[in-house]
């Protein structure tokens, strides 16, 4: 598990005990305004560098293992992303006003999707979830379907969701409810 302290551009890797395992001081390593990062499937750590508008990957000490080109040259905008997921062999970025953009495990871009201004945002399996005001989503990578629900009334009061392929938590003032999606 990673903890990131966004204004001291520093990652904390927990072990399952939560106990600390390292300290990465994204400073040292030159990235100076790293707004979103997320854990890559062999355990090392994706950083979008605002500065340089690249997508980094760097190992447990914060050495640089790969990046992809300067994303102004090579998708002619820079985004903004808010969170990283690394899931089925693509890295995705979303950026709630310009889409998810996808990219293979090598920094190749693949695509965009367009997915704007959802909330809870969520990759997990073939599905990227996510919610807006009333209304959950649910879009299947692979067939680019969308499903979307209106919330039951319970679920409207719920300070955020999470989700996996086959539930969602909804966190409430005092409790966390499980759910079963179909």
């Amino acid at each position: 598990m990673l903890v990131y302290y966004k204004d001291f551009s520093t990652i904390i890797a927990l072990d399952r005990m939560m106990n600390v395992r390292n300290t990465i001081d994204l400073r040292k390593q030159n990235i100076l305004q790293a707004k979103a990062i997320g854990l890559s499937y062999d355990n090392k750590i994706w950083v979008y560098d605002e500065i340089e508008n690249k997508l980094k990957k760097i190992d447990e000490d914060g050495k640089l293992l790969q990046e992809t080109p300067d994303f102004r040259l090579l998708l002619g905008q820079s985004p903004t992303p808010l969170k990283i997921y690394d899931e089925n062999k693509n890295v995705y970025l979303y950026d709630p006003s310009k889409g998810v953009y996808v990219f293979d495990y090598f920094g190749s871009y693949r695509n965009n999707i367009m997915i704007y201004n959802w909330t809870n945002f969520k990759v997990a399996g073939m599905y990227i979830f996510g919610s807006r005001n009333d209304t959950l989503y649910r879009y299947e990578i692979s067939s680019f379907l969308y499903d979307e629900w209106k919330m039951p009334e319970a679920l409207r009061s719920s300070r955020s969701f999470n989700f996996t392929s086959s539930r969602l938590y909804a966190l409430k003032k005092d409790a966390i409810e499980i759910y079963t999606l179909k």
